[in-house]
């Protein structure tokens, strides 16, 4: 491949955006539905989605979303979702 990441790779990249894109949308209600939010994304069901947000991430989603909101390391992803 030209980018030189495997197919499964750019595969999985892929997913991540179409995740964080409805990660993002679904920021502003109280409890996101995770399975919902698996399938818009493309995954299998909620535990497969988990497990590629900590592989990628290192951190559960729920985690993930509160280092969002109050960690100043995570900026880049509050100013990401302004953008979507």
């Amino acid at each position: 491949s030209l980018t030189g990441q495997s197919q499964r790779n750019l595969r999985a990249h892929a997913k991540s955006e179409l995740l964080f894109e409805a990660f993002l949308a679904a920021r502003g209600e109280n409890e996101p539905d995770g399975a919902r939010l698996a399938v818009e994304s493309g995954f299998a069901d909620q535990s497969h989605m988990v497990r590629h947000i900590r592989r990628a991430t290192g951190q559960t989603p729920a985690r993930l979303a509160g280092l969002i909101e109050k960690d100043e390391r995570f900026w880049c992803y509050r100013l990401f979702g302004e953008i979507y």
